[in-house]
């Protein structure tokens, strides 16, 4: 289920803001959002669908990264 919603945030986050230019555009995002998740967690009463869906924008822009970078081939296999 996780990665489902992970899939699903990196679609909509390429109809919203299209591709990752470079490692350096996308180390800026995944800082944005590993601060948000971190955020959630300093919370005093913590939020588990606020904390899921941070979790999960984290995740996406993992995969958006590797893919938009060339880490990742035509079928998300690694390249060698």
């Amino acid at each position: 289920m996780f990665f489902k919603l992970a899939e699903a945030e990196i679609a909509r986050s390429r109809e919203l803001h299209g591709n990752i230019h470079n490692a350096h555009e996308g180390l800026g995002i995944l800082e944005e959002e590993f601060w948000e998740f971190k955020l959630e967690v300093f919370k005093k009463h913590i939020d588990k669908k606020a904390m899921l869906e941070e979790l999960v924008q984290v995740a996406a822009v993992c995969g958006k990264l590797a893919k938009d970078i060339g880490l990742l081939d035509e079928s998300d296999e690694p390249i060698k």
